[in-house]
């Protein structure tokens, strides 16, 4: 399902997996959303990375390649995995709340089938 997100299509990935209509995976996409363009923006504006001369209009290209085509600057790629290691720490915390809700989701439908079960078995 992440194939297609390496270029940069994510709709399965955010209609598929349950991230569009999720709050634990919606909040850190919206508070991604905010940030990366933030730390793009400053990073240029300071000078670390070159300002893109044209548009890039390939926008199916993989991240870091289209960083650096569009800004002929190797510092881009850095700037990419930077990026990419910070929207991570963003989504870290979120992951860990969802998969303990579907823990205990988990735990209390393995709770019921037991009790079906015995109630069945008492039944018979």
């Amino acid at each position: 399902m992440f194939v297609p997100s390496i270029f940069n299509i994510n709709e399965p990935l955010v209609f598929g997996a349950p991230i569009a209509f999720n709050p634990y995976l919606m909040v850190p996409m919206w508070i991604n959303a905010l940030i990366v363009p933030t730390i793009s923006y400053v990073v240029m504006n300071m000078g670390l990375v070159n300002i893109p001369s044209q548009s890039f209009l390939l926008w199916y290209m993989p991240y870091p390649f289209t960083s650096y085509l569009a800004t002929q600057d190797f510092r881009a790629i850095i700037v990419c995995a930077l990026i990419f290691v910070i929207t991570w720490f963003v989504f870290l915390p979120f992951f860990k709340a969802y998969d303990n809700s579907l823990v205990k989701q988990e735990k209390i439908a393995e709770e019921q089938e037991a009790a079906k079960t015995m109630q069945a078995s008492i039944v018979q």
